[in-house]
């Protein structure tokens, strides 16, 4: 579901060359033409979100106060699949756009947060591209907020989202190759 959320991503960025990688932000792909290839990512990554808790359970990693990690990443994930269904508005202005927000802010919080306490202080702490990974996706999202409304909106959530989809994918290769239980 990564690889397809990445996927759809990228044929974005090559379709869509009237939006600025630098001042657009990635939901405004989701407007236009080929706004199903974003819809697509949103619902990729929500359910690659809730894949990657659902492991982190199987795998019996995720025990007593870790199990709000899966709680977590189940909430981001439905997050982004909210995100997909409510398109954004390249004005900034109504209840799609309030919706959007909302759910896309909210997926972000409950990503980094899942991030880092699953790899900086939790079970995957010995992953070190982990660690690394969740300590720049929350100094990302740290300075995001002011950023937001700023020319550099679209390149700093781009930077954010791939930190974030580097940790998915990271922590969904270490559960993987782990034993369940």
């Amino acid at each position: 579901m990564l690889l397809l959320s990445l996927a759809c991503i990228v044929v974005l960025h090559v379709l869509r060359s009237d939006l600025d990688v630098v001042s657009d932000r990635l939901s405004e792909y989701a407007n236009g033409q080929y706004g199903s290839l974003m819809a697509t990512a949103f619902f990729a990554v929500g359910g690659a979100m809730a894949c990657l808790g659902a492991a982190m359970i199987m795998t019996g990693a995720a025990s007593g106060w870790w199990r709000l990690d899966p709680a977590a990443l189940a909430i981001g994930g439905l997050g982004m699949v909210i995100s997909g269904l409510y398109q954004t508005d390249p004005t900034g202005s109504g209840t799609q756009e309030d919706v959007h927000s909302l759910a896309s802010g909210c997926a972000s919080l409950a990503l980094i947060g899942a991030a880092v306490a699953w790899s900086v202080v939790g079970p995957g702490r010995h992953v070190v591209p982990a660690r690394l990974l969740a300590l720049v996706a929350l100094t990302l999202g740290a300075v995001s907020p002011g950023l937001h409304h700023s020319a550099w909106t679209g390149l700093s959530q781009r930077l954010l989202w791939a930190t974030l989809l580097g940790w998915l994918i990271v922590t969904t290769v270490e559960l993987r190759s782990a034993p369940r239980t």
